[in-house]
């Protein structure tokens, strides 16, 4: 918010020669862009202005602007399209992207490769993709009708969010073309402000929450990998069910702690958004987690049969060898000893693999934990409409 103004971000994208900067002049009424004819016009990189709309004094868009590609360029643009996109994701929900407009010309009569793939990259990542068509001869022309079915059957693109525009009156021998377009193209925007967040943002911590969990599953193999499980110390185990579950007590609650500052960032940018909007409680419940059964590391009961069986064969054979150490050393008792020590080792190992197995069922079970209440937060915010 600047003031009592909403900011939303565009990125603007399209080849060289398609009208990015005549589509920004006749959305916002006034020269704010250098146009040419079919040459690249905005220098190489991504450019930012701001721009306010005569007929709307609620809004100040904010237009990163990419140079028009080359031929030569494709998969440079490519990446710095992506990367500027990921670079306004990891900033605060308000600071993304709301709408990417990707610019068409109907001229070219046809869909490259390239572009599709792009549009897919985008959509991807749950961003709110509009293609806009720009040199429309009319608002039904038949080659923008051929580039959108290509949009929406490869670019998995909502036909409601394909846009034709003519931002020049022409006079044609089959008569005079007016402008169209604009209105079309300023709503989506507008909707978007809200639509795309309560889309990506649930995506967006559940993607977080992935990381995390990855993170942590590393964590606990480490654990596991420098713990000791042979000869008498088989009541490590209980030790190691309480390490992992006071370590897991506390990354729940770090976790849970940061998806719902997310969710609630998203809730704030909404009342910011809303003229009308009612109260919802967002977020997870920490002590309910905490307190789920599927929350708790179970070691002996969770391989009851295997390595308890194990841990007390690792006891007899520390019985053996000791036994074996106050007879006197002879050849075949040594051979017995090492033989005793051999199975022993290899036991513990069982026991480490086993421990290892168990902690990955455990990730598995207690991330789709997190992530059904993830889910149960994310019906809720899909279900909120606004009215701007």
């Amino acid at each position: 918010m600047e003031g009592n103004k909403i900011k939303t971000n565009i990125l603007i994208a399209g080849k060289s020669g398609v009208g990015k900067s005549s589509l920004l002049n006749y959305i916002f009424g006034e020269e704010v862009a250098e146009t040419g004819a079919g040459k690249p016009v905005t220098a190489e990189g991504l450019h930012e202005y701001s721009f306010e709309l005569k007929d709307n004094d609620r809004i100040s868009f904010s237009i990163c602007d990419s140079w028009g590609l080359e031929p030569d360029k494709a998969d440079k643009w490519h990446k710095q399209i992506i990367d500027k996109v990921a670079e306004y994701d990891k900033h605060s929900i308000k600071e993304w992207f709301s709408t990417i407009i990707y610019c068409l010309s109907a001229d070219s009569d046809r869909v490259e490769d390239f572009e599709i793939s792009i549009i897919n990259d985008l959509i991807a990542e749950k961003n709110n993709v509009n293609v806009v068509i720009t040199h429309c001869k009319s608002e039904n022309d038949d080659r923008a009708e051929r580039m959108k079915r290509r949009i929406v059957e490869d670019g998995g693109v909502s036909a409601d969010s394909v846009i034709f525009v003519n931002n020049y009156e022409k006079k044609l021998i089959s008569g005079e073309v007016k402008k169209f377009g604009r209105e079309e193209v300023v709503n989506c925007i507008i909707r978007n402000l809200w639509n795309n967040y309560k889309v990506k943002v649930p995506y967006k911590i559940k993607e977080h929450a992935n990381e995390m969990f990855r993170s942590e599953h590393d964590k606990l193999h480490d654990m596991v990998a420098s713990t000791s499980f042979v000869l008498r110390k088989h009541h490590k185990l209980d030790e190691f069910e309480e390490k992992i579950n006071n370590e897991f007590s506390v990354f729940v609650i770090k976790s849970v702690m940061k998806l719902n500052s997310e969710f609630n960032d998203a809730y704030n940018y909404y009342q910011q958004l809303s003229k009308e909007y009612y109260t919802i409680v967002f977020g997870m419940d920490t002590l309910k987690l905490l307190n789920d059964p599927i929350m708790f590391f179970d070691a002996t009961k969770a391989f009851k049969e295997e390595v308890s069986q194990q841990v007390e064969r690792i006891a007899e054979s520390t019985g053996k060898i000791l036994k074996f150490m106050n007879q006197d050393v002879t050849k075949e008792l040594m051979k017995k000893l090492f033989a005793e020590i051999k199975i022993n080792i290899k036991r513990a190992k069982d026991i480490k693999n086993d421990l290892h197995e168990t902690v990955d069922k455990y990730i598995v079970r207690t991330r789709s934990t997190v992530l059904e209440e993830v889910e149960k937060t994310e019906e809720k915010l899909l279900a909120i409409e606004i009215k701007i």
